[in-house]
């Protein structure tokens, strides 16, 4: 069983204030290295931590409650490990695994050009057979731990093919060129950038999957809960903020309501994980999305003319909150998101 109280107990030492938003939380994730969290999606023969379904999303949620940009670090991490750990027996993929648990070696994802970025067109990221690999040329759209990571797990459409490739190289690759830190409105600390491959050579044996239609399947039975249980913790840091900031009690009746929602939405969340769940995971990203944002809307009312200046704690709250209306959204989500802020049936 995982160490939740060690786990609550580090993350209530971290340090609070950030000193300048975009810098990278070594501190934070070194501290965090001793509780496992890093080990979680790894198996037990490569020096992995066996966790439940329910405990690998309750450990998303707590850290979301104290510092959702190493959240956003964790889930990516742990989106490599998925990946990597699923196309085992692998010998780059056995390396890759025992350097995150011996040596603390961090690993993030490259694979937004296959999903949700750049999709209607030509592929942003394109990978051409040679006798020695492929040579990946192109575009990778997002990636969070940009030139922190030791290892980066990306995806490419073969040229002139609807076939993907999935690979695994080291993020310093010659050819893998990492443009500046975007400047994002919240969430810099997690150094998310885009990438250009020029030329970049990846040799077969960093191949985990493909050529095939679809290398993103077989993905962790949690993916399609892992934004939402990222939610739920934000969600808890901007209820109880909004708490602190009634200091007269006059919006107690509201917030109490706003709780039983939330306190409900949690519920769902829990039964979602469950094999025999009749939970549309998309529905219920869709209702988080709705209640973080009204939730930001309420946390900016209480906190006054004082909370909207642009370095007061509300406003990264509310920021952080409106980050989850664009991550991992495709068109499905994004037009839920929108019938509940509106208030309009679904067609």
């Amino acid at each position: 069983m995982f160490d939740f109280d060690a786990l609550h107990q580090t993350l209530t030492t971290l340090p609070a204030s950030r000193p300048t938003e975009s810098d990278w939380p070594r501190h934070h994730i070194d501290e965090l290295q001793p509780s496992g969290v890093f080990r979680t999606n790894i198996d037990t023969a490569h020096g992995g931590i066996d966790v439940t379904p329910e405990e690998q999303l309750q450990i998303y949620t707590l850290l979301a409650q104290y510092h959702l940009p190493l959240a956003l670090i964790l889930t990516q991490h742990d989106g490599a490990c998925q990946f990597i750990q699923s196309s085992q027996p692998h010998p780059k993929g056995a390396e890759v695994l025992e350097s995150i648990t011996k040596q603390s070696a961090l690993a993030t994802i490259g694979i937004s050009q296959l999903t949700t970025s750049h999709q209607g067109g030509a592929p942003a990221l394109t990978a051409t057979p040679t006798e020695e690999g492929y040579i990946f040329e192109g575009l990778i759209p997002w990636m969070t731990s940009a030139g922190q990571a030791s290892w980066l797990v990306v995806g490419a459409t073969l040229k002139g093919s609807t076939q993907q490739v999935l690979a695994c190289i080291p993020m310093h690759s010659e050819g893998l060129n990492i443009a500046p830190l975007q400047s994002l409105v919240a969430l810099n600390e997690s150094w998310t950038s885009s990438a250009r491959c020029e030329k970049m050579l990846v040799p077969h044996t960093s191949i985990l999957r493909g050529p095939s239609e679809h290398v993103l399947a077989r993905r962790s039975p949690v993916k399609s809960l892992t934004v939402t249980s990222v939610a739920m913790g934000m969600a808890k840091r901007l209820l109880m903020h909004c708490k602190q900031y009634d200091q007269h009690n006059a919006f107690t009746d509201i917030l109490e309501q706003v709780e039983v929602r939330q306190n409900t939405l949690h519920k769902r969340l829990l039964a979602a994980v469950q094999p025999t769940t009749q939970e549309d995971p998309v529905a219920l990203r869709a209702d988080f999305n709705d209640h973080l944002s009204r939730l930001a809307l309420t946390l900016q009312t209480l906190a006054k003319g004082t909370g909207y200046a642009t370095h007061h704690n509300a406003q990264r709250d509310i920021q952080e909150a409106h980050f989850f209306l664009v991550w991992s959204a495709p068109t499905p989500l994004r037009y839920n998101t929108l019938t509940r802020l509106w208030d309009i049936e679904s067609t």
